[in-house]
């Protein structure tokens, strides 16, 4: 359901890091993914969207393979605030429908330096969310005809990314 009802729109991670002399990478950053609900793929006329907020730590190795070149493969393990924003959620609950989860995120970043302090970056990441979405978080008592088992599944969705890096002491290579 996670995947035929949900849009994603922004996924922004920014976030600190320290890289230590073996390549290995620590950081830990902020999270804010926005989706658009698919009002084709609902149970009954609904308008929203969902917010999730939160943070996150990571781990990963960052190698430099010339002056130019680098590869960073990580996992990021965060906590969000959901908040799901609908017509619905309003009427029946008074509000957004709000819940907890975590997540965790691999991920592999091609990176190319442009000075030597700063590089850009093109990620793609593989997230697995702590949380079954289900139609009830959008306010509809309607299962929209998923079976049990499909409204168990973990919410999972991919993303592919641009980024910007700033090395405050220089590059690592």
């Amino acid at each position: 359901p996670f995947e035929s009802i949900m849009r994603g729109i922004v996924d922004v991670n920014p976030y600190y890091q320290y890289s230590l002399p073996n390549s290995i990478v620590f950081g830990a950053g902020f999270r804010y993914t926005h989706y658009a609900i698919n009002e084709f793929r609902v149970p009954e006329p609904l308008d929203g969207v969902m917010h999730s907020i939160g943070g996150f730590i990571k781990i990963g190795y960052e190698k430099f393979y010339t002056t130019r070149f680098a590869m960073d493969f990580s996992v990021k393990v965060g906590f969000n605030e959901n908040l799901v924003v609908t017509d619905l959620n309003k009427k029946k609950r008074g509000g957004a429908y709000r819940f907890d989860s975590g997540f965790l995120e691999p991920m592999v970043g091609f990176i190319l330096s442009a000075t030597e302090h700063s590089s850009y970056r093109l990620t793609i990441g593989y997230t697995f969310q702590g949380f079954a979405f289900s139609p009830f978080q959008l306010g509809t008592d309607m299962n929209g005809g998923w079976k049990p088992e499909e409204l168990s599944r973990s919410s999972q969705f991919i993303t592919f990314g641009l980024g910007y890096t700033y090395y405050f002491g220089g590059n690592k290579n």
